[in-house]
């Protein structure tokens, strides 16, 4: 029996510990669970996620013309976060194929300060498996997000989209 004790963790201690470079512009950090009081700062990021993020950084910085950040406003969720967020169904077991693909660290809603959603979704359709949109309510009201995953083989013809949160003219526009 040992007479030792690892230290109390305070503050932020495990954000800290996800303050990990897993990409040339990725961070551990940016894919954690951001419903604060839930779970404490859990992540899980799938490894295709991080190639389908750093192609769509470097198709967004090509576009523009200029090195431009692509942040991630939601990666994983753990069930509680999901499940306050109006994500979809999320069981105990991770074969489970109705669970979110929040919750299993396949889904990212990526965004771009200055960086319309249209455009986004534009070079998102281009590079990930499945993008769509949801509305979201947030203390200032509702927000149009964008969605992308890398939906299982079997779930590639079910259309990543919610409700009519397209934008206007979108999916004409960019043959759909």
């Amino acid at each position: 029996m040992h007479d030792w004790a690892l230290p109390a963790l305070e503050g932020d201690y495990l954000g800290d510990l996800n303050r990990v470079k897993i990409s040339d512009n990725f961070y551990l950090s940016e894919f954690e669970c951001h419903g604060g009081s839930c779970c404490g700062y859990s992540v899980k990021v799938h490894p295709d996620v991080l190639v389908y993020a750093e192609a769509m950084r470097s198709a967004l910085s090509e576009h523009r013309g200029v090195d431009t950040p692509l942040v991630f406003v939601s990666a994983y969720r753990c069930p509680i976060h999901n499940q306050r967020e109006g994500g979809k169904h999320h069981s105990l077991d991770p074969r489970d194929p109705r669970n979110s693909f929040h919750c299993q660290g396949k889904a990212g809603d990526p965004d771009s300060p200055g960086v319309s959603k249209v455009i986004l979704a534009r070079i998102a359709h281009t590079i990930w498996p499945r993008v769509g949109f949801y509305w979201a309510q947030r203390p200032r009201g509702s927000v149009l997000v964008l969605h992308c995953d890398i939906a299982d083989p079997a779930r590639l013809n079910i259309p990543a989209r919610w409700g009519d949160a397209w934008p206007q003219g979108f999916l004409e526009a960019n043959g759909r």
